[in-house]
């Protein structure tokens, strides 16, 4: 949740600044759940999901980063020099680091800090928050096992990989996300196009075949509402998912990771092949699976939708799947093949 953009707006109870959904001065503040951060955390923890805070490193309305005595910034990066006026970015250290420590602190454990504005570092006009002191200092005490996402920074920080709106071309074999959208712009537009949950579904297999996390975006109307047509998408995305999770959740990736129109997943002794469908669900007769696992012997293949068995012959070191063509009827965006060692 994005707890505050590089406007340096801030959607918690912060004692550093009167900017806040909380100030007096908001209309929202009388609501009995002014604090959205608090709220939402809230509830993500009675769902049992897990909390990434996102916070944006640069901060355009603080004095202490854009100062109004140098005049309007002409670019995204602090508009005076570090080395000409230490003080002013010591404040703005010191404003970071008291933000970071509430969102740490107040609201009980969080998983992830999600830090955006990679421009923000010491490699770049000498914009040093001294990551290292206040992480430190974090996991010494509210959030030992916190995760760092330093995005697009580099370093000991940058913890998990974080492309955005884009997929990798390949595999990679390192923790990472990529952050997307359900529309086409991250913040609400009335004119937004919005994915369908097939798109959803197949973006989404992409992404787990090359060993990487799903991050949707979907932002609120300016009634609170999320956008109906999103909603839609995404309660396809989730019928999909109740069906064929076990094939999504908790697994790894595997050679040969993708082929054709087939996404590949594992879990211990089980490959999963996904057939994505376009728009119309209709499997072949027959398909050709290369798995290097085909040394081991096949203890069985399910249709993962029905629950049946499907005959298979192995040629050439490919696994061939017989298809009925009865198969084919009921499926929706992609069809899953078990394949068991």
């Amino acid at each position: 949740f994005t707890t505050k953009h590089h406007d340096g707006f801030c959607m918690f109870d912060t004692k550093t600044t009167d900017y806040k959904i909380t100030d007096p001065s908001c209309p929202f503040s009388s609501h009995p759940d002014s604090d959205i951060t608090g709220a939402l955390y809230r509830e993500f923890k009675k769902q049992g999901l897990a909390i990434s805070v996102y916070f944006s490193k640069p901060d355009w309305h603080s004095d202490a980063y854009w100062h109004k005595a140098f005049g309007t910034a002409p670019t995204r990066n602090i508009n005076y020099s570090v080395t000409d006026h230490p003080e002013l970015w010591e404040e703005f250290v010191d404003y970071t680091h008291a933000q970071l420590r509430e969102l740490t602190s107040n609201y009980g454990k969080v998983d992830v800090l999600w830090l955006d504005g990679g421009w923000v570092n010491a490699g770049n006009e000498g914009q040093d928050i001294r990551l290292n002191e206040i992480v430190k200092e974090i996991r010494g005490t509210t959030q030992p096992h916190l995760i760092v996402c330093d995005r697009t920074a580099g370093g000991e920080y940058e913890n998990i990989i974080t492309p955005e709106k884009e997929i990798p071309d390949a595999p990679l074999f390192v923790p990472w996300e990529t952050c997307t959208t359900v529309g086409e712009k991250f913040s609400f537009h009335y004119t937004d196009c919005f994915k369908s949950g097939r798109q959803l579904v197949h973006l989404l297999l992409d992404v787990v075949s090359k060993g990487g996390n799903l991050a949707l975006n979907v932002a609120p109307q300016p009634d609170g509402l999320l956008p109906a047509p999103a909603m839609s998408s995404l309660r396809d995305m989730g019928k999909w998912l109740a069906v064929h999770g076990e094939g999504i959740y908790e697994t790894e990736i595997t050679a040969p990771y993708y082929e054709n129109r087939v996404k590949y997943t594992a879990k211990k002794d089980t490959v999963y092949a996904f057939y994505l469908y376009e728009e119309t669900a209709a499997l072949p007769s027959k398909l050709c699976l290369h798995l290097p696992e085909l040394q081991k012997q096949i203890a069985s293949v399910t249709l993962m939708r029905t629950g049946e068995p499907v005959d298979y012959t192995t040629e050439f070191g490919a696994l061939i799947l017989h298809l009925p063509l009865e198969s084919a009827m009921g499926g929706e965006y992609a069809d899953c093949f078990v394949i068991r060692f």
